[in-house]
């Protein structure tokens, strides 16, 4: 059918029924970018523009006739906001009197307020200066609403509209036909695992993920080079939804992304303090798909321990004067530090092998850290990691440092 664009009646479009029908309002769709952008100074100029009756741009909805879970319940959803999201959070902040627009902004400079000493808030408003209460609550945005459009044209016209504002790198990837786009949404808010992550703004969980179907794949190769912006892109471009083939191929990356978040969910808490750093994420990830009987999801919490041990020992190098330490303990210090070097370039594949390479060690030596030493100066070898090895002919007695 043909595609609309129809200007939503004055009844329909004014505050006070917007507010009303909010829970009509499907805020998040897919293209939508995630949390609140705007700050509050930027909210209260927004209101202050309204109660000074100024001309707001456009705001663009989707017609759509879903049912979707808000709060627990079964909510029948009317539109999509393509547009305007920033905008009506701005006024519902305001109509929930979570902040009030400065006494001495333009709208209330004939007003005689006191503009030092407080914000006026909806409550205010609407017993003291009742008029603006009422203009306020009348106000008419111009919202068009587009009829017969899908998803794909959504995700166009939501890029176009924005080109003018900086999209996040996954935010214009998401807009990408593609089989990895569907794969990483749909597990982005449904597996276990990403769910003890902390919800982070600008679809950077996403981001998470699809750095992960970009390590499994590149395994499968028995390589990893890297998980920077063009690998993703490539990977989203690779597997577009029109080809049939890429159901299976991705099907097959997605099922090993599914199988080792399925450890990781038994060996990390809900919010964990190892996950804060979303460079960790990678670097487990590729530690358990390379190791999977070292990470056994019996063991969970003695790895979980074993990994929050790590993360204490290479933070504790920090201050530490290495011309103190002897034997071991300066061996571990010039390891630890080269490993700290490798958390910098957190989208370099060597960089992610090279940590994983010493987690896995780590938790193969038990957490001891002379076992740690020695396996890990052998493997260092064998991986053609460098790093200051302490002349052997040194005096090497026995240190507490570390």
């Amino acid at each position: 059918m043909k595609q609309e664009f129809i200007h939503l009646s004055a009844p329909e479009s004014s505050i006070q029924y917007l507010m009303r029908m909010w829970r009509k309002l499907n805020l998040d769709p897919d293209f939508q970018r995630e949390g609140s952008i705007w700050p509050r100074t930027k909210q209260q100029l927004f209101i202050d523009s309204i109660l000074c009756g100024f001309d707001i741009p456009k705001f663009y909805f989707r017609s759509v006739e879903k049912i979707q879970i808000i709060d627990g319940k079964n909510e029948y959803i009317n539109y999509d906001v393509v547009d305007g999201k920033q905008r009506l959070l701005a006024v519902r902040d305001f109509e929930d009197g979570r902040y009030g627009v400065p006494a001495n902004s333009r709208s209330f400079q004939e007003r005689h307020e006191d503009n030092d000493k407080h914000e006026i808030y909806l409550s205010e408003l609407k017993e003291k200066h009742r008029d603006l209460y009422i203009q306020f609550e009348s106000y008419h945005f111009d919202i068009v609403s587009m009829r017969q459009v899908d998803d794909n044209t959504a995700d166009e016209f939501f890029l176009r509209l924005n080109s003018g504002v900086a999209l996040t790198a996954q935010e214009k990837r998401d807009a990408i036909e593609s089989v990895v786009r569907d794969k990483v949404r749909s597990l982005a808010t449904t597996d276990p695992f990403m769910k003890k992550l902390k919800p982070r703004a600008r679809k950077k969980n996403e981001e998470v993920l699809a750095k992960l179907f970009a390590i499994a794949q590149q395994n499968a190769r028995n390589e990893l080079r890297d998980t920077k912006k063009q690998t993703l892109d490539k990977l989203y471009k690779d597997f577009p939804s029109s080809d049939k083939r890429s159901e299976n191929e991705v099907g097959k990356i997605e099922k090993e992304v599914q199988f080792v978040l399925g450890v990781l969910k038994t060996v990390f808490t809900d919010n964990d303090p190892l996950l804060r750093s979303l460079g960790n994420i990678s670097v487990f990830f590729y530690a358990a798909l390379r190791e999977k009987k070292l990470w056994n999801p019996e063991e969970a919490k003695k790895l979980n321990s074993l990994l929050a041990k790590f993360e204490k020992k290479r933070y504790g190098i920090r201050g530490i004067d290495p011309a103190s330490l002897r034997y071991f303990k300066l061996d571990s210090y010039h390891l630890f530090e080269k490993y700290n070097s490798y958390v910098q370039s957190t989208n370099d594949g060597s960089a992610i092998k090279n940590r994983a390479l010493y987690i896995n060690t780590w938790i193969e030596s038990c957490g001891d850290e002379e076992k740690f030493v020695d396996k890990m100066k052998q493997v260092a070898k064998e991986n053609g990691i460098e790093y200051s090895d302490p002349d052997d002919d040194e005096d090497k007695g026995p240190s507490d440092a570390i």
